[in-house]
C-alpha cells in the first residue's frame, strides 16, 4: 500500500516538470493515469479485507470516496488555475493527495485492528 503514493507523488512530479513540452506531457500523464488506475484492485481487497459484516457497504463506501475525491479534485484545481501558479502548477497541488493518504496509510498500519 505504501509503494501506491510514492509512485503517485514521482508520477505528479514528472507530469509537472514536462507539462511545458507536448510529447513528453502526453506520456507522463498517460503513465499517471494508468498508475492511478492500477492501485483500485489493491485498494478494494483493502477495505474487503476490514469489512466486517458489511458485505454490500464497504465495496460501495471504498467507490464512493472515489467520486468525492474527483469532486474535490476539480475544486482544488480550479482554484490553482485561478491563482497566479496557473495550470502548469496543477500536478504539484495534486501531489498533496497521495502526501496526506500515505501519512494516513502510515498511522493506520502501526495501529492494532480488532478483528471484527
Amino acid at each position: 500500500m505504501i509503494g501506491w503514493p510514492i509512485e503517485m507523488i514521482a508520477l505528479l512530479v514528472v507530469v509537472g516538470l514536462a507539462a511545458p513540452d507536448k510529447w513528453p506531457f502526453v506520456v507522463a500523464a498517460f503513465l499517471f493515469g494508468a498508475m492511478s488506475f492500477a492501485n483500485v484492485p489493491a485498494m478494494q481487497m483493502r477495505v474487503m479485507k476490514f469489512r466486517g459484516k458489511a458485505l454490500e457497504l464497504a465495496p460501495t463506501a471504498n467507490i464512493s470516496a472515489f467520486n468525492i475525491a474527483n469532486a474535490r479534485g476539480g475544486i482544488i484545481d480550479a482554484a490553482v488555475i485561478d491563482s497566479t501558479l496557473g495550470a502548469t502548477a496543477i500536478a504539484f497541488s495534486a501531489a498533496v493527495v497521495p502526501i496526506l493518504s500515505m501519512m494516513f496509510i502510515l498511522t493506520q498500519e502501526r495501529k492494532p485492528h480488532s478483528g471484527v
